[in-house]
């Protein structure tokens, strides 16, 4: 299935004014390895159609599934100068891929017509819970399966402030508040009007997601913004690609929007983990492409097959 979604996600389809079903069809025919997971796409509006008799007998692709510049947001992650030449660098990680290498594409992002643009600091307070010198402050859960000796890369169970137990994987300390190394990298030219969003700020709470964290302790203003903007599709890169973008991509999709990553504007920590981020964004409906595809999405000339299905499936499931 994994295979059939990726085959899924490359295929683009020319946005004109015809019916989701026929669109579907299409694709069937010019892609007949992709056969089964689009007819069960079918499948699934043939049923919208029954329940709302013929309401949405013929959807446009343009309407409710095609991208607007006026209604999408780049979202750039984590680009700081601890994890491109600094403490966490991540060309000294497990998946050894330089962070310099994403610098030029997402400049390049940064001059296309997002309606907002949004960069996100890890910004921790010196006592984090993340960092391994800090390891003996946190209480260890009964069902900590770390050893006595807890190496950088391990993960330790926590008891926090609130008595909940919590997973923690162990990092060098990293993008510390008002640190050198937590300033965005220089070579990056953001916008004037970019937005900043901080997360990691409570010192015993992990964030990954730009969202917050999952327990919702800590809340950083995205979602309210987003909203308060009329956003609908959400565009991301940045760092790193298994960790705080995979966290705000699967976030992003759950609060129900349109979410597109940037492979090509991203790098990761570990391989295996890559390729298991990568694989749960394909099964969410979100659209992996590259930094030099997103113009057509964002001008309408082109709609993600991956929007199409998670957008059937999601009005088949909300039935």
């Amino acid at each position: 299935m994994a295979t059939q979604l990726d085959q899924v996600n490359k295929v683009l389809l020319d946005n004109q004014d015809r019916d989701l079903h026929a669109a579907l069809q299409q694709v069937i025919t010019e892609n007949p390895a992709l056969s089964d997971t689009v007819k069960q796409c079918i499948l699934r509006l043939e049923m919208l159609v029954q329940r709302k008799q013929n309401h949405l007998a013929n959807p446009p692709l343009v309407r409710e599934c095609s991208t607007s510049a006026n209604t999408t947001a780049l979202l750039i992650v984590d680009v700081q100068k601890d994890f491109v030449t600094g403490s966490m660098r991540t060309d000294r990680c497990p998946a050894q891929m330089d962070a310099m290498g994403i610098i030029k594409p997402i400049n390049y992002l940064c001059g296309l017509p997002f309606k907002q643009i949004y960069v996100s600091k890890d910004w921790h307070p010196r006592d984090h819970v993340s960092f391994h010198e800090n390891r003996n402050r946190w209480r260890l859960s009964k069902n900590s399966k770390a050893s006595s000796i807890q190496k950088i890369y391990d993960t330790i169970t926590i008891v926090d402030s609130m008595g909940v137990e919590c997973n923690q994987q162990l990092w060098p300390t990293h993008c510390v508040a008002e640190s050198e190394g937590a300033k965005i990298h220089p070579k990056l030219r953001l916008p004037e009007d970019v937005i900043v969003i901080k997360k990691g700020t409570i010192s015993d709470v992990e964030s990954y997601s730009v969202f917050g964290d999952p327990n919702g302790r800590e809340d950083t203003t995205l979602e309210a913004k987003l909203r308060a903007s009329g956003i609908k599709v959400l565009v991301l890169c940045g760092i790193a690609f298994d960790f705080c973008v995979a966290a705000s991509v699967m976030d992003a999709s759950k609060r129900g929007y349109r979410v597109i990553v940037l492979e090509d504007a991203c790098v990761g920590i570990d391989p295996a983990g890559i390729a298991d981020a990568r694989r749960l964004m394909l099964e969410s409906g979100v659209h992996i492409t590259r930094s030099t595809k997103i113009i057509d999405i964002l001008s309408g000339n082109s709609t993600p097959l991956q929007h199409v299905l998670k957008w059937v499936h999601d009005q088949t499931m909300a039935q």
